[in-house]
């Protein structure tokens, strides 16, 4: 894994990613975001068919991990973008729930930790009087320093409940468009707070990257 700071251009080109599940288990849903455009993938078997939900906000496929990372590889070598992500949860959760060694060797090493950088930058904002300090170094903290927020129904707290609630209620209907639309309403929530933290984590690291 890489604690380096990136460049400017790699940061602008870098492939950011950030994955949702409950503690301690497989994760449900991975978010992938390049350029201007964000993509999410259902992983966990059980939530399939709420890919199937039609939104158009959201960019949502079905896939595995071993899928995803295995195109994440190759777009990473072919398209020379590194693949980053705000701390080391992301390699923590495909070193634990990824089954292909190649696969889990390659990212372990691939991945660009940015918080170390974002949390210099953010240090100096406070330093020079810019911003008070903030809470703690999480990334919803460093948000308002870019000026941006998770959407009403949103934040931290409702990605646990909100997957355990998809569960439930995909064991009763059998299938995502039978669900509530409480419970709907309640996966694009998850869908819009995980949007948000990979803008959020994009933007700090292009502030943060060094200028070569």
């Amino acid at each position: 894994m890489r604690n380096t700071q990136m460049t400017a251009d790699e940061a602008v080109r870098a492939i950011y990613i950030d994955f949702e599940g409950n503690m301690d288990k497989a994760p449900s849903v991975l978010g992938v975001r390049c350029d201007e455009e964000t993509t999410q993938f259902v992983i966990e078997s059980a939530l399939g068919s709420y890919a199937g939900l039609e939104n158009s906000k959201y960019r949502v496929r079905r896939a595995s991990m071993e899928t995803l990372l295995e195109e994440l590889r190759r777009r990473s070598n072919t398209e020379d973008r590194l693949v980053a992500g705000f701390t080391t949860h992301e390699v923590g959760i495909v070193d634990a729930f990824c089954v292909d060694e190649q696969l889990r060797t390659w990212f372990s090493g691939a991945y660009v930790n940015v918080k170390k950088p974002i949390d210099r930058w953010v240090r100096r904002q406070v330093e020079s009087g810019w911003r008070a300090a903030p809470e703690d170094r999480s990334l919803v903290s460093y948000m308002p320093f870019i000026n941006l927020s998770y959407k009403p129904g949103c934040g931290p707290g409702i990605v646990g409940p909100g997957l355990k609630r998809l569960r439930d209620q995909m064991a009763l209907h059998g299938s995502a468009s039978d669900v509530s639309k409480g419970t709907k309403l309640h996966w694009w929530r998850i869908l819009s707070h995980n949007a948000t933290d990979l803008v959020a984590t994009q933007d700090l690291s292009c502030q943060s990257a060094e200028v070569i």
